[in-house]
């Protein structure tokens, strides 16, 4: 490993410490939230910022059915200690953090060219025939966080797999073909979001 890739790995652990709660036996929680974090510092180099501490923490600390949350107000990270898809929903809430800024104005609000390659594919119409929450799965908040778990799913494979079909006839997700005109103008507002983009592949939905 050379001394940039150290770095940049290191800088990410300080900007996003691991806390526990609690550890029973049996449970990868950590494990899949450090790997994580490991695999985002080989994808996306990440400038200095303040710590987002990750607390991973029981179910009953979390909204009904909740994997995780990012609280911006106390910039603070929750990762379910039960998560299905612990190592995914940490690269999700991982992005809301770098989305949210100081001032109450998130990124991805403002970066329009995302926003229309994303309002103009199909999956858009899938979600909205699927869900009664489409309102609040359309929020470019949740649509910003959704792609990066898409951009990294290949570092994920088993629980990509889980979620990926499904989510994908939901629109909650996208197509490859769907999701090959988006990775582009998703990775100019990543890069806004204080990270260098290192590398992504296409990811499939099966």
């Amino acid at each position: 490993m050379t001394n940039s890739k150290q770095l940049n790995a290191e800088r990410w652990r300080v900007s996003f410490p691991i806390v526990e709660l609690e550890r029973p036996a049996g449970f990868t929680t950590h494990e899949r939230v450090r790997d994580a974090l490991h695999q985002l510092s080989t994808r996306l180099t990440l400038k200095p910022r303040a710590a987002t501490p990750i607390v991973i923490v029981p179910a009953r600390y979390l909204a009904l059915g909740a994997q995780g949350s990012f609280d911006p107000k106390l910039g603070v990270i929750r990762v379910c200690l039960s998560a299905l898809q612990p190592a995914l929903t940490t690269v999700h809430e991982v992005m809301h953090a770098l989305d949210a800024r100081s001032d109450a104005a998130w990124h991805s609000d403002h970066n329009l060219e995302w926003q229309a390659s994303v309002i103009a594919s199909p999956a858009m119409e899938r979600l909205e025939q699927w869900s009664s929450k489409a309102v609040y799965y359309r929020r470019t908040h949740e649509l910003f966080a959704r792609l990066l778990e898409q951009w990294m799913a290949d570092a994920f494979p088993a629980e990509w797999a889980e979620q990926a079909a499904q989510g994908a006839e939901q629109g909650l997700y996208w197509f490859s073909d769907e999701f090959s005109s988006i990775r582009k103008p998703f990775e100019r507002a990543l890069r806004g979001c204080g990270v260098g983009v290192k590398r992504s592949k296409p990811q499939n939905v099966p």
